[in-house]
């Protein structure tokens, strides 16, 4: 295949230092030769042959770069090999031509990161030591092996399993699919005989910039030089130099550059500085490596503070991963995963638990997410022979990243202290290390605390969970800065938004908040080659805001309204109230649309109806960090039922949309139509049946609900309801009669129910009012019916949407008119369908549930705040853990409260208020409305 001399964004896509040089000195430059794609979308075959398990023994095509377990080859496994796979290695063979052009130049070859113990023969010789560890770039020159206008075979072995046990032990077992093969690109690079092997950066907010160099085979050149550029190629600074008096010069650049624009998640400003290594004056070699000028601080018993302004880091833990390629991606993805981020207002990531692709921190740099880069250690960690030769490839690979904030010596126990002092050594920056889930380095980064005890933590005690399973508080001096690596676990449904508008309101409170990541991004459902089905490992995958192909959860937007950087409140006289947690943005440099909507009713199609629109300009200029008012009314409109405002960053990303009513819902005027008919009742054959026009509607005269309904030739099996959800009664009483064109039932009990009353009207329409005493503890309380699950099809309904909700989870969702097909997702664990069909729904005033026997609407004539449509479902009672939430059995329940759902390690009782079970002593009543069939 040909060669490549990559400039400009190719840069970025390959993470190699490459050049914007003009076309005339091309040979100055670092050029690239791809032996394999960049990425899952354009893997090049490779000849492949596995050495067992499944498919293995035959010679067959292989893409590169790619996982072989995910295509079909070998075993595959969650949390640790196979005891089979202990000698699982794969071969690849894969012939290229090399330029003629080249000869001359010094060729290295170059593996972005391959599983993970990888040996190279380069036309039948080695191409230099054995490779360790998976995650991390390293290269071979292979200049003497090269043969140039000529076809070359490169034949490389990959083990899956290490020969290192300390990165088996790193690596592979740990709590995350451990897959195999080159799953990030391979290629050439070639460069004059001197060069400039590596740059590191420190470029602060005040407009200094340094940068270390590291020359190789400097024998002849006498200087280095540089000039710092906007990204389309403008000077903004002098060049700035310095002389190489021995081959063994390290020389530092320094520059001061006046005014720059400053690099934050808000305002990712970049810039971009070409070095040119010269000899007599003439250039040798030169790269381009891009920046940004930013100074971040650790303030020790303070907070985080970024060119001078505090931070909080809102974020989530992200794994790299694909269904369809497991670790091998691509800039789709990448760029997905950040957007997904950013539209939940996300202004960080964690790598978990190893560092990405570099083309996903080139994203971040150019997007705006702040990064905690990871090296690899998912409880155990490198021993000091491989561990420092990673800590060197990680750092020097992704030393000038400004959107790096921090650098995280592996995971949950799994740091090797040795290798904290070796960071510094290749960052000029200084970035401080964090050991995730302890209290180190002025940062208490514990994981998974319950709410009373991440409340000290936000007061600033060190406190936090050892691996032996108990709870320390390191020391009560100084006050840590607390920022958890990992809390809300996301299991299934649980944890992640379920929690976290308590967790957070006590975190913000405290003095020392440093941000938090939600455990974890997406469900890492691995799609099996032999099944075709998403596999999830059981309870150990599932644990995302988001699905396995990205499908956003309930607790996405619950994150999403609870992290925008702008919290708007309207009184009833029109005046909002904004609180601005942007670090950098004033509001006023966000966009303020206004609507007026009309919501439909059940007897109309149609969901949301704009009446009027508007921008608010300019908008409130309310400065980082501050709270202020602005006053709007929307233009006089009798026919509108809500104004909503969306507001949007500078960019164009919404924040939140806040849907505000403006009148109370009309619908029930729908049951209070003229009367056609005259309602008849009557006791037969041992039950009490009311008729109206072709409406008939049967009672037990036993307990008082309803038994059933026809309509015509049709009958409708809700029935056995209403029913208390909890609580006990037994019959006193029941009587009926006519009351003018209707019919009333009313029983009388005695316990926990006080009264139900039917009204089977004239007009088609069937009213059930009823009473209940609710007292105790209790995590629901209301009336249920029940309903064939197997016949519903459908359901419209206005209120709160268009995700279901739970106690602790009432945000994320807002007034309108949602309908969704059935679905029978299981929160992470099938389907994932969202949002889910069945499950709470809050503050709603009608339904119309669409079924196989016809329609159904339900209209809420009273103050019942929840709906419940079927019964919500979990994964395997085994697998749950504390992620699930007792909930009645039925087909439609009306309740006034409703349960908290737990996560995978806590009970809902310890995420805090909102978790708790409902303590009332009081009497409720509610009144609904039905109507069988298709309205009128």
């Amino acid at each position: 295949m040909g060669y490549w001399s990559f400039t400009g964004y190719w840069m970025l896509v390959l993470g190699c230092f490459l050049l914007a040089a003009p076309s005339t000195v091309l040979s100055q430059n670092t050029e690239i030769q791809m032996l394999s794609g960049h990425g899952k979308d354009d893997a090049i075959p490779w000849k492949f042959l596995c050495t067992i398990g499944t498919n293995s023994g035959i010679w067959t095509n292989l893409p590169v770069p790619s996982q072989w377990d995910v295509k079909g080859f070998g075993s595959l496994s969650y949390h640790k090999d196979q005891t089979n796979a202990f000698n699982e290695h794969g071969l690849y063979e894969h012939e290229f031509f090399v330029s003629q052009d080249w000869a001359g130049k010094r060729i290295f070859l170059v593996f972005d990161g391959a599983m993970t113990d990888t040996d190279a023969k380069l036309n039948g010789q080695s191409v230099g030591p054995l490779h360790q560890g998976s995650f991390y770039r390293f290269k071979y020159e292979v200049t003497a092996l090269v043969k140039f206008g000529a076809t070359n075979k490169l034949e490389v072995d990959v083990a899956k399993h290490s020969a290192n046990q300390s990165i088996n032990r790193a690596e592979r077992l740990a709590d995350y699919w451990v897959f195999g093969g080159i799953f990030r690109p391979v290629y050439l690079e070639a460069v004059p005989s001197e060069f400039i092997r590596h740059v590191a950066i420190n470029a602060l907010a005040d407009g200094s910039f340094t940068a270390d160099i590291e020359v190789n085979g400097a024998t002849n050149s006498d200087e280095v030089e540089a000039q710092i550029q906007t990204l389309d190629g403008k000077d903004v600074s002098d060049v700035f130099r310095s002389s190489l008096a021995s081959p063994a010069d390290a020389p530092q650049l320094k520059a001061q550059v006046a005014a720059p624009k400053l690099w934050t998640a808000e305002t990712p400003n970049l810039y971009q500085a070409e070095f040119r290594l010269k000899r007599d004056g003439k250039v040798i070699h030169q790269l381009t490596q891009r920046f940004g000028f930013r100074t971040f601080e650790v303030r020790d018993g303070d907070g985080l503070y970024l060119n001078g302004q505090r931070v909080i880091l809102k974020g989530a833990d992200r794994h790299s991963f694909w269904p369809d390629s497991g670790r091998c991606l691509s800039e789709a993805v990448h760029r997905l995963d950040i957007n997904t981020m950013k539209d939940a207002n996300m202004n960080a990531v964690r790598m978990s638990h190893y560092p990405p692709d570099e083309q996903f921190l080139d994203l971040c740099d150019e997007l705006g997410l702040y990064v905690l880069d990871e090296i690899a250690g998912w409880h155990n960690h490198y021993d000091d022979v491989v561990g420092p030769k990673l800590v060197k490839e990680m750092v020097e690979r992704d030393v000038n990243h400004p959107c790096i904030l921090f650098w995280d010596n592996g995971n949950e126990g799994g740091f090797n202290t040795n290798l904290d002092e070796l960071y510094p050594q290749y960052d000029p920056q200084k970035r401080r290390v964090l050991h995730p889930w302890m209290a180190f380095g002025g940062v208490n980064t514990a994981h998974y605390l319950q709410y009373d005890q991440a409340e000290q933590a936000a007061a600033g005690v060190p406190i936090y969970y050892h691996s032996n399973g108990k709870t320390f508080a390191a020391t009560n001096e100084p006050k840590y800065i607390y920022m958890p690596t990992e809390f809300m676990h996301g299991l299934y449904d649980g944890g992640a938004g379920a929690g976290l508008d308590d967790y957070w309101r006590m975190m913000t409170a405290g003095k020392y908040l440093g941000g938090g990541f939600i455990w974890a991004l997406l469900d890492d459902g691995i799609k099996r080659p032999d099944t075709g089905e998403i596999d999830v490992a059981g309870n150990q995958a599932p644990d995302g805001i988001v699905g396995p192909y990205r499908q956003r959860e309930g607790s996405f937007y619950t994150i999403k309204e609870i992290w925008s950087p702008l919290q708007i409140k309207r009184d009833k006289k029109g005046v909002f109230t904004v609180e601005n947690h942007f670090s950098f943005t004033d509001a006023s440099e966000c966009r303020f649309d206004w609507e007026l909507r009309k919501f439909s009713s059940p007897a109309e199609k149609g969901a949301n109806l704009v009446l009027a629109a508007g921008k608010i300009d300019p908008g409130p200029k309310i400065a980082p960090g501050q709270a202020g008012t602005f006053q709007f009314s929307p233009p006089p409109n009798r026919n509108a039922d809500a104004l909503a405002l969306r507001v949007s960053d500078p960019a164009g990303r919404e924040l939140w949309t806040w849907v505000w009513p403006l009148k109370k819902d009309g619908s029930h005027r729908l049951a209070e139509e003229p009367a056609e008919h005259h309602a008849i009742p009557a006791e037969t054959n041992g039950v009490v049946e009311v008729k109206t026009g072709d409406l008939t509607a049967t009672f037990s005269p036993q307990t008082g609900r309803l038994l059933g309904v026809q309509r015509g030739a049709q009958t409708f099996s809700l029935t056995n309801g209403p029913c208390l959800a909890v609580g006990q009664a037994t019959l006193r009483e029941l009587h009926f009669t006519d009351d003018g064109p209707d019919a009333v039932v009313v029983a009388k009990f005695d316990g926990d129910l006080k009264s139900i009353l039917w009204r089977v009207n004239g007009n088609g329409w069937i009213q059930c009012t009823y009473t209940y005493f609710a007292h105790g503890t209790n995590d629901f309380l209301g009336v249920t019916f029940d309903y064939p699950e197997n016949l519903v099809t459908h359901k419209r309904w206005y209120g709160d949407g268009p995700y279901r909700v739970w106690k602790n989870r009432l945000r994320g969702v807002t007034p309108g008119i949602w309908d969704n097909d059935y679905n029978d997702t299981l929160t992470g664990w099938r389907g994932w369908v969202y949002p889910e069909f069945k499950g709470f729904f809050a503050n709603w005033r009608w339904l119309q549930l669409d079924t196989k026997e016809g329609p159904i609407t339900v209209i809420n004539q009273g103050d019942t705040k929840f709906l419940q449509v079927l019964t919500p479902g979990f994964a395997p009672s085994n697998l749950t853990g504390k992620a699930w939430a007792p909930a009645p059995k039925c087909g439609l329940g009306f309740l006034d409260a409703i349960p908290p759902i737990g996560s995978k390690f806590k009970e809902a009782s310890f995420s805090g208020p909102q978790g708790q079970p409902t303590v009332l002593e009081t009497e409720l009543s509610g009144s609904v409305s039905f109507y069988f069939g298709t309205l009128p």
